[in-house]
């Protein structure tokens, strides 16, 4: 639950910068795209929004208001995600691999089935939807197509930490 918790919250805060991005640019106004801190996109708007109407400056406030209430709430669930992180050895030793965080180790710890299910690692990246399907007989590799089934969260976040 703190997990998709998380990421409802992250994508509340997505929508909610395309949408002042949107308005803004109704009046003329262009935001840079991926501003990350909620203080620094509240400073560049403060900046531009001078020349606009008073209830069009007011709304974006507004706006401003919730995306940095849903970025403190992020910050929270970051933080307790981290702490959980900490408390249970299995995460602990997933840390220790290169591009597995807290965030990746905790995911897969939630939603993946335990690593004594599958024979091999490829098995769990078939499992995962990293590698192609295998349609093998009698010594002849017959590889599929990559089928991104499985579990996107998890997939998603160690494609970044490989990257």
């Amino acid at each position: 639950m703190l997990f998709r918790t998380r990421e409802l919250f992250v994508r509340q805060r997505t929508q909610l910068v395309n949408s002042l991005r949107g308005y803004l640019a109704e009046f003329g106004i262009v935001l840079r795209l991926r501003i990350r801190n909620a203080e620094t996109l509240k400073h560049e708007v403060e900046e531009l929004a001078r020349t606009l109407p008073e209830e069009a400056r007011r709304l974006a406030e507004r706006i401003l208001a919730q995306i940095a209430t849903t970025s403190k709430e992020v910050g929270r669930l970051d933080h307790a995600i981290k702490r959980h992180a900490r408390t249970s050895e299995e995460t602990q030793l997933m840390q220790t691999m290169p591009g597995v965080g807290p965030m990746s180790a905790v995911a897969i710890s939630a939603f993946c089935p335990p690593a004594r299910n599958f024979r091999t690692g490829r098995d769990f990246a078939a499992w995962l939807g990293l590698v192609p399907r295998q349609h093998s007989t009698g010594g002849k590799e017959r590889l599929g197509r990559i089928t991104k089934m499985g579990q996107k969260d998890v997939r998603r976040l160690l494609i970044i930490g490989a990257m």
